[in-house]
């Protein structure tokens, strides 16, 4: 199953979101809840969206129930307005990690 691509402007964001809860979270919550996530530019979406896919149904629920608010406020802030934000489960075959930037 070929990667989601993603906007520049989603990408911008994501990366945005990451470092502030790289700042704002303890370094094991960060590394636990957030970095395993994907983003994902949401399709056909008219206003900004973004899919943030986990990879269990735990993980899923604990993001949802700890993390999303934070994270649309984020979005909130960075877009001028809020944006539309899913939480989705990885395929059976799991996350693929993205490669290290060189």
């Amino acid at each position: 199953m070929p990667e989601a691509s993603s906007s520049p402007q989603c990408a911008a964001f994501w990366s945005h979101c990451l470092n502030c809860l790289e700042q704002e979270l303890p370094a094991q919550q960060f590394k636990t809840w957030i970095l395993p996530l994907r983003a994902e530019e949401l399709p056909g979406d008219e206003g900004v969206g973004l899919r943030l896919v986990a990879p269990s149904n735990f993980h899923r629920q604990w993001l949802r129930d700890r993390y999303l608010r934070r994270i649309e406020e984020l979005g909130e802030e960075f877009f001028g307005g809020l944006p539309t934000i899913e939480v989705g489960l990885a395929p059976a075959g799991g996350l693929r990690r993205p490669s290290a930037p060189p």
